[in-house]
C-alpha cells in the first residue's frame, strides 16, 4: 500500500560576496560628496533668500533714516572737514583750468613718469580734481593710464595735495611701472568740484536786507500784531522797580 518516493536531491545555493574595486568606490565616494554638496547648497540659498527678503524692507528703511540724517552728521563733523566737503560739481569751469602734461624719461628699466601743470585762471577755489594720465605708443594708442588727484578737499600726503586756489598754478609729477614702451602721455579730467564757501550764506544775509527794504517785506510787517503801548509802560515800571 505504501509506496516509497525517491526526493530530487537540492543542491545548495552559492553566495559569491566581489569586493569593490578602488575605482568604482572612489566614483561612488565622489559621487555622495557631489549630491550631498548639492542639498547643502541648496538649502544655503533657500535660507539666504529668506533672510535677504526679511531684511530687505530694513534695509531700506535703514538707507532713508541715514539720508534724512546727513545734515546731523555733517553738522557733527570738525570744522574742518565739514567746511571742506562743502562744495559742488562743476563741469563747467572747465575753461578755467588749464592742463599740461609732459613725459619725462624713464628711471630705471621699468618706472615711468609724468610732469602735470594746473593752472586756476578763475576765482574759484578748487576742492576736487581727479584725473586720468595716458600713456600712448608711438602709433597713439593709450597702452598705460595712471589716476591722480590734482587737488583735493584737504592736503595729507602724497596724492592728498590739497585745494588748488584762484590764481594758483600746481606742479607736480605721477610715476608708474610701465609695460610698453610710452612715446608721449595726455590726460583726461574725471570730476571736478569746487568750494562753495561762505558765499551763500552772504548771499541769503545779503537777500534778507534786500528783503527788509521791499514792498513784500513791508507789507508783510504791517500784518504782524503791534506792541501794546499799555504793556510796553507796565513792562519799563517792572523792570524800574
Amino acid at each position: 500500500m505504501f509506496r516509497n518516493h525517491h526526493h530530487a536531491e537540492v543542491s545548495p545555493t552559492t553566495v559569491v560576496n566581489r569586493r569593490m574595486g578602488l575605482g568604482a568606490s572612489l566614483v561612488w565616494g565622489l559621487t555622495g560628496i557631489i549630491v550631498t554638496a548639492i542639498v547643502a547648497g541648496s538649502g544655503l540659498a533657500v535660507y539666504a533668500l529668506r533672510v535677504v527678503d526679511r531684511r530687505a524692507d530694513g534695509a531700506v528703511d535703514l538707507v532713508s533714516q541715514v539720508l534724512g540724517e546727513l545734515p546731523e552728521y555733517r553738522a557733527a563733523l570738525p570744522p574742518a572737514l565739514a567746511d571742506a566737503i562743502d562744495d559742488v560739481r562743476r563741469p563747467d569751469y572747465r575753461n578755467q583750468l588749464a592742463v599740461t602734461t609732459k613725459l619725462l624719461p624713464r628711471e630705471g628699466r621699468d618706472l615711468q613718469s609724468a610732469s602735470v601743470e594746473v593752472r586756476n585762471s578763475g576765482e574759484e577755489l578748487v576742492s576736487l580734481l581727479s584725473m586720468r594720465i595716458v600713456g600712448m605708443d608711438s602709433d597713439g594708442q593709450a597702452i598705460e593710464e595712471r589716476t591722480t588727484y590734482a587737488a583735493t578737499p584737504i592736503q595729507i600726503d602724497n596724492d592728498w595735495r590739497g585745494p588748488l586756489l584762484p590764481g594758483e598754478t600746481r606742479r607736480f609729477v605721477v610715476r608708474w611701472w610701465a609695460h610698453g614702451k610710452v612715446s608721449d602721455v595726455t590726460h583726461e579730467i574725471t570730476d571736478l568740484r569746487v568750494w562753495k564757501g561762505p558765499h551763500e550764506g552772504a548771499a541769503d544775509d545779503e537777500a534778507d536786507d534786500a528783503d527788509k527794504g521791499s514792498t513784500a517785506y513791508k507789507s508783510y510787517r504791517s500784518q504782524m500784531p503791534k506792541k501794546s503801548a499799555t504793556r510796553e509802560v507796565v513792562s519799563r515800571r517792572d523792570n524800574d522797580d
